[in-house]
């Protein structure tokens, strides 16, 4: 903003409203020295106040400052990450209206190591490499949230479906700034931001996907995320995902309570297994794979 200064009476007034020493701006309004294109200026700026300080109870009273943080820590072609992304965070979010009360912060890097040369090693290949730079780009180009989370959620459908190959299909407008983003040192930037976002996580995440609510880790609960951002959010106005589960939450702990002995084995397995592939699954599949004698047996 171009500041317009005006002397009177050795006290600066800026038109961007700044007032370099304690006096008011009635004092001013009414100063007999002040001309007529002076008072327009401070009434402009009074009006401007006014306005600023509208804004910003109306920006309260619907719940802006209170919106929930989540942070989703992923790699683009992990398959577990891409089911939770389109089966479920996707759905909550924009069909059911969640993404009213959620800051989203996504970080496509995962499990990703440096070697020796500083170069990536990426847990399912060199396209995961790319792809995780590609939605990279989108996070910090895109203007808007539902715009990123589309893009991003088209590539990982295309990977369910065993077809992440044709990623550059889910870029449908103006392609170029993401294109030239992915190729250039652009991209690689911004996809260290994330590796460094990544590794000072605290407790360091142990699987993908890793999922914070207000930065407190779900760890393994990451699939009941609609509960921990509903309880989480003190808004008035809560959407009709967080009034559905309130009811899905009260039964599932019914059903829970009567199974605590079955479920505390469970917990007690996973929580000392090394399998990471196991850890990843929800308590239902795990369920069925420790029926089988060659998973439950201890050694």
């Amino acid at each position: 903003m171009v500041l317009l200064q005006i002397k009177l009476n050795e006290i600066d007034v800026f038109k961007d409203c700044r007032i370099t020493d304690n006096q008011t701006l009635q004092h001013l309004w009414w100063s007999l020295d002040v001309s007529k294109h002076q008072r327009k200026a401070m009434a402009s700026c009074h009006k401007m106040l006014v306005v600023l300080i509208f804004l910003l109870a109306m920006a309260k009273s619907f719940g802006v400052e209170d919106k929930v943080k989540v942070s989703l820590f992923y790699e683009s072609l992990c398959p577990y990450c891409a089911n939770f992304i389109v089966n479920q965070l996707g759905k909550a979010l924009f069909q059911q209206n969640l993404i009213s009360i959620v800051d989203l912060k996504m970080v496509p890097w995962g499990n990703t190591q440096f070697a020796s040369n500083n170069a990536w090693i990426c847990q399912h290949g060199p396209d995961e490499c790319v792809i995780n730079m590609v939605e990279a780009c989108a996070i910090n180009l895109l203007p808007q949230t539902e715009l990123k989370f589309k893009l991003i959620e088209c590539i990982e459908n295309l990977d369910l479906q065993g077809r992440h190959g044709e990623w550059k299909s889910c870029i449908k407008m103006n392609p170029k700034p993401i294109m030239d983003c992915y190729q250039t040192r652009m991209g690689v930037d911004f996809e260290l931001k994330f590796a460094d976002d990544t590794n000072r996580l605290n407790p360091p995440h142990r699987f993908v996907p890793w999922v914070l609510v207000d930065n407190k880790p779900l760890e393994e609960d990451y699939q009941n995320f609609v509960a921990y951002i509903c309880k989480a959010y003190k808004g008035r106005n809560k959407p009709e995902a967080c009034r559905q589960h309130v009811l899905e939450t009260s039964y599932l702990k019914e059903a829970n309570s009567s199974h605590h002995d079955q479920d505390q084995d469970l917990t007690e397995y996973v929580l000392e297994t090394t399998d990471l592939d196991l850890k990843r699954r929800s308590p239902e599949d795990i369920k069925i794979i420790l029926k089988e004698p060659s998973v439950t047996s201890k050694k």
